[in-house]
């Protein structure tokens, strides 16, 4: 089960995404968030299982780190599976998030 801040936190990301649409043509994930009006937390479980983390869409985005925005679409998903396997995502997010380089990275999965 997830808990309420990392689906606020993906919701976040994922509106911030829709409102952009600057990655519309990079996979599956896409052309299905922006036929959402909502998030909701199954919706963004569904997201997270359509998405591959080839990370095109980190590299393209204008609102990834150091942006305030601090986005970080491919990570999102990683979150959300641990989170969903683990039982406790703010410890796999916090995990996650420590690891920055890691999650940069094209050559090491989550």
């Amino acid at each position: 089960m997830l808990d309420n801040t990392l689906s606020d936190e993906a919701a976040r990301q994922f509106q911030i995404c829709n409102s952009c649409r600057y990655c519309e043509g990079y996979c599956d994930v896409f052309p299905q968030l922006f036929s959402l009006p909502e998030m909701s937390a199954a919706q963004a479980t569904h997201l997270a299982n359509l998405c591959h983390n080839c990370r095109g869409c980190y590299y393209a985005c204008q609102y990834a780190p150091p942006h305030e925005f601090d986005l970080n679409l491919p990570a999102v998903p990683c979150w959300l599976n641990c989170g969903r396997t683990h039982g406790n995502a703010m410890r796999a997010r916090r995990h996650l998030r420590g690891c920055s380089t890691r999650m940069a990275s094209p050559l090491r999965p989550c």
